[in-house]
Parts: structure tokens; sequence; C-alpha cells
């Protein structure tokens, strides 16, 4: 999976608005799995058609914007059909789906420009590979599978927020969450908040899949972080120490963000921009 395309959108997006209802309303405080608009089950294979087919019917109001795949756990957001749009793909994690990526990633589109891909993958070995690094891991600790849900507390044309509940994913964690905040032509913010376990203590190693090949400016500042690259902006505010590096590789650049020391909690706020924003 790399990012959101209008062919992915055919797959998951090809229903017709009356099977969507209330689609345009804004929903509060609500689980996902409860919402009317959900997607009806597996989209058929026929149903994958041409872009843009799929952008015409979109502009007619034969294909929502927004949705909730309950059975994937996976959220996908469009602020338009055209190609200059802003899109979501916001992933959490069914137990029973071994093939799914790895939860609590976000594949994002700003501006039609690719931003973040969700390549990570949770290996049952514990293996790790940079080219698909999991969202977190904790010293030698990696992720394991877990049911994370998404809570909308927003979610309408105009962006919305959504939270994951993560604990289960990191035995040494008593508390992960990761909310999302995004709106049409702005940008999107991701808070971390994360607590370990009494006696527990150890260096957190966060990794983003950026969708660039282009060279990545770091530059830190105390406990400020300001990540750059043609068109886009990072910044990041934690409350403990971080060492962020950028790792090239042939088909994208990998963010660590790791702890220097072992706190007891960490907060991370990552903003994410276009550079004119």
């Amino acid at each position: 999976m790399r990012y959101l395309t209008l062919a992915r959108y055919a797959c998951l997006l090809l229903v017709t608005c009356s099977l969507f209802t209330g689609c345009d309303r804004s929903q509060d405080e609500t689980e996902a799995n409860g919402l009317q608009f959900a997607f009806p089950g597996d989209i058929p294979a026929e149903h994958i058609i041409d872009s843009d087919e799929l952008a015409a019917q979109g502009k007619n109001g034969g294909v929502s914007l927004f949705g909730y795949d309950p059975q994937k756990r996976l959220l996908i957001w469009r602020s338009d059909w055209d190609d200059q749009a802003d899109s979501l793909e916001l992933i959490g994690s069914n137990p029973k789906d071994p093939d799914a990526p790895a939860p609590g990633q976000a594949a994002i589109i700003l501006g039609g420009q690719p931003v973040m891909d969700a390549r990570g993958r949770i290996d049952s070995d514990g293996r790790q590979d940079l080219a698909t690094a999991e969202p977190l891991t904790v010293e030698k600790q990696t992720m394991r599978r877990a049911d994370v849900g998404i809570l909308l507390r927003k979610l309408d044309a105009s962006g919305g927020h959504a939270r994951l509940n993560m604990t289960g994913t990191i035995p040494a964690l008593s508390n992960w969450t990761r909310d999302v905040f995004w709106n049409a032509g702005v940008g999107m913010r991701i808070v971390d908040d994360l607590d370990f376990r009494i006696g527990v203590r150890g260096r957190c190693t966060f990794c983003w899949h950026l969708a660039t090949t282009d060279p990545v400016s770091v530059k830190q500042e105390g406990r400020r972080t300001l990540v750059e690259w043609p068109g886009i902006a990072m910044i990041m505010q934690s409350s403990s120490i971080v060492k962020v590096t950028a790792v090239p590789l042939d088909d994208q650049t990998v963010l660590e963000v790791r702890t220097v020391g072992r706190p007891t909690n960490l907060k991370i706020l990552t903003r994410i921009v276009p550079e004119e924003a």
C-alpha cells in the first residue's frame, strides 16, 4: 500500500449515496463501526473502474468522499475529486487479518502531493526491515497484533478528528493513544501520548514512511524538530529529547524518531503542512 489513488478509491468507495445515510453530517464521539455510512462488506472486484470514471461519479455525487470499513478498521477521506485534493487513509487493525498493514499508520496526500505511505508491517518473528518498519518499537520489543478500532470525534467534508487506542500493540505500555486531526487545505496533526507500565522504561523509536526520494532536511533545537522536503514541512514537539534521522531508501525515506533517554511517559505532537500553509 503506498498512497491513496483514485483507483484505490474505486475499490473502497464505489457505492451509491443511498448506502451512505447521513454521510454529509459531522459525527461526534461515535464509535466508527456504528456509523451509518460504513462500507458494505467487501467491494466486489468487478466494481474496480477507471479513475476518470470514478472521479466523474464522485463529482456527480455517486461516490462519497469519506467512509469507514469496520471489518478492515480502515478510514478513508478525500477533500475533493480533483487532482489537487487532500486525502487520508487511516489504518486500525483487525487481529483476524494477519496480512494487514501495521496499525496506527496514515497514508497522506496534501494538495495532490503524496506525503506519507503506510508501508509498515508487523513481523511475527520480530524481525525488522527498515523499508517496512513498524510505527513504534520499544527497545527490542516490536508491535504485536491487537484489535485497534478507530474512534471518530469528527468526520465531515472539511476534515476530521480520529483516535486510535494502540495500547495493546506494545506490551511494555500501559497506554498509547494516537489522535489524528485534519482539515482540507491546512494539513494534519498527529498526537502520540504514551505511558509505560510501572517499573518499565525503554527507548522508543517511531518510524514514518515518507513518500519522497528527494533530500530531507532535519533541524533540531531542544525538543523541537523541523523536517522539510520539497513542498512539505513536518514540525515536531516532544515532551522528551528525541533524535530524528532521515534514512533514504530506493523508493522512500524513513524518518526515525528515537528518544535519547528512557522516559516513563512521552508525548509527541507532529504537524504536517504544505509549505505554503
